[in-house]
């Protein structure tokens, strides 16, 4: 099987596919749509599967997506680390400084929000882009996809602009679900 990887994929295109998902998700007027299909690379089965080119099937009643944003080296007054943690109908928003949480709450997500990112992810390949040596400072972006295993492991070492395109891509990926809470005082 053909997987894609996330370092060879142009951000653009990525972040084209993402926000089509993304919009394709919405009615006309804004709102979650009841509909089950939403046109990318992967497609939902009657039986809620969501099957793909690239990576194993994903299972939407088992499937767990756990994003991670480490904030860089500041003092703890301005540190914000947070773990986006969804699954089928729910995310988790944990928000800490220093691994002193700050903020814990959880959303309900409509069926719509957690099909697109199923497939959204569906096709990502694991990878992990280092920060450069000798730089120090810069923050990290992880995703873990688990269906029992895992089936896809990401992470992305940011320092000096290294790495800014996969990062942003990544980020723009969950931007629906982490739209569901109060992003104003935490950085992206």
């Amino acid at each position: 099987m053909n997987r894609t990887n996330l370092r060879t994929v142009p951000a653009a295109l990525l972040i084209a596919l993402v926000f089509l998902s993304a919009l394709s998700a919405c009615g006309s007027d804004g709102r979650e749509s009841d509909d089950t299909t939403v046109d990318t690379t992967a497609r939902t089965t009657d039986d809620g599967t969501v099957e793909t080119t690239g990576t194993q099937a994903l299972d939407p009643s088992s499937t767990v997506i756990e994003y991670h944003f480490g904030d860089s080296s500041v003092p703890p007054e301005y540190h914000r680390s947070y773990t986006l943690t969804v699954r089928k109908g729910e995310a988790r928003l944990v928000v800490d400084s220093y691994g002193d949480v700050l903020h814990d709450v959880s959303r309900s997500i409509g069926k719509r929000s957690w099909t697109a990112l199923l497939e959204g992810v569906a096709d990502l390949e694991s990878t992990t882009l280092e920060e450069e040596s000798g730089c120090s400072g810069g923050t990290s972006r992880s995703l873990e996809v688990d269906d029992g295993e895992t089936v896809v492991r990401i992470d992305i070492g940011l320092c000096d602009g290294d790495h800014e395109p996969e990062a942003a891509a990544l980020d723009s990926l969950l931007e629906p679900v982490l739209d569901e809470f109060d992003m104003s005082s935490i950085p992206r």
